[in-house]
């Protein structure tokens, strides 16, 4: 099941300050495990007895949150495009002046609050999310032009910072070796005079340090694809994938 994140996407899209925020978008997710393992997800018909939960960037964030507060939903959680990080040392890229209201520069967002942002720089976006030589311009194209929204509300709680979790299930990490969001403490203009940064493959490293939230984890795995944050897009993407699905046939799922 593909989840929409409450004001992105065909969800809906309400104060984007005081709704959408990181707790709630954690708490929604419980919700529709609650109705999954009830079988009570519309179409299906079925009680789903597994549940795996995978994010993505901010969709870790959330995945995270949410083995935090409710460590007994998820059998096996993956988290994509994600690090340890804390607000005194996440000062880097991701702050930038990158965001701007989707409403004044994107038509399709028209008459949303100013407070919903999005990605209006291509280079930007090409640098943060992409190895260069690694990926395929079109489709590059195609992510630009269906970028979705971040809140203001959401910004805001992500510097909460990560959260350690009673959860004891078994973890698996996957980003990019080349993640400009999580492997760069510069400014953008500054990380692109220096090249495509490279994150710190170490235990000490920003990624694998992310295993001191998940001090309980029935095992913590970190893979290092050789791409940049979004590393689903990326040409060996496929390999990444069967990588995924291997560690999930290892966890009897």
């Amino acid at each position: 099941m593909s989840i929409d994140r409450l004001g992105n996407g065909l969800s809906d899209h309400p104060d984007p300050i005081v709704d959408v925020q990181l707790s709630y978008q954690a708490e929604e997710l419980h919700q529709i495990i609650l109705q999954a393992r009830a079988g009570l997800i519309p179409e299906t018909n079925t009680n789903f007895n597994r549940i795996v939960v995978v994010g993505h960037s901010l969709g870790s964030v959330v995945a995270n949150g949410l083995n935090a507060k409710y460590p007994a939903d998820a059998d096996a959680t993956l988290l994509t495009g994600y690090a340890f990080f804390y607000p005194p040392e996440f000062t880097g890229v991701f702050i930038q002046s990158w965001l701007a209201p989707a409403d004044l520069s994107d038509p399709r967002y028209a008459g949303l609050s100013p407070a919903y942002l999005e990605a209006n720089n291509l280079n930007y976006l090409s640098f943060l999310f992409y190895d260069p030589g690694h990926f395929s311009q079109s489709l590059q194209d195609v992510d630009f032009n269906n970028r979705g929204t971040i809140s203001l509300g959401e910004a805001a709680s992500i510097m909460v910072g990560s959260l350690q979790t009673e959860y004891t299930g078994p973890v698996l990490v996957m980003t990019g070796l080349h993640d400009a969001i999580y492997c760069s403490k510069l400014t953008i203009d500054t990380q692109i005079l220096f090249g495509t940064p490279l994150c710190d493959t170490s235990p000490s490293g920003i990624v694998r340090q992310a295993s001191t939230l998940y001090p309980y984890a029935s095992s913590f795995e970190v893979v290092f694809p050789n791409a940049g944050h979004c590393w689903q897009l990326h040409n060996n993407a496929t390999v990444t994938f069967s990588i995924a699905h291997d560690w999930l046939a290892a966890q009897g799922i």
